[in-house]
């Protein structure tokens, strides 16, 4: 994980820094579950509901990666 989105999650309360970790490490298992969706204005980038924030995140199947891009708190711009 990209050490700007670990800054990221730091500054989020820390029940909320909890539920994000526990959803990322599910990707390690399936990265196609829970409340997803893709992103048509960016090529090959998804959005994930964790509560009140979203994780947004590219897939390389082949290579069996999943890269967070970002983690935002939910706003009218934020899908």
């Amino acid at each position: 994980m990209p050490n700007r989105v670990k800054r990221c999650i730091k500054r989020f309360p820390w029940q909320d820094q909890w539920q994000i970790i526990s959803v990322l490490r599910e990707f390690e298992i399936d990265p196609w579950q829970g409340d997803i969706a893709k992103i048509n204005k960016k090529e090959n980038t998804w959005r994930m509901r964790v509560g009140s924030y979203r994780v947004f995140y590219s897939i390389q199947n082949q290579a069996k990666v999943v890269e967070v891009k970002e983690i935002e708190r939910r706003s009218s711009s934020t899908y």
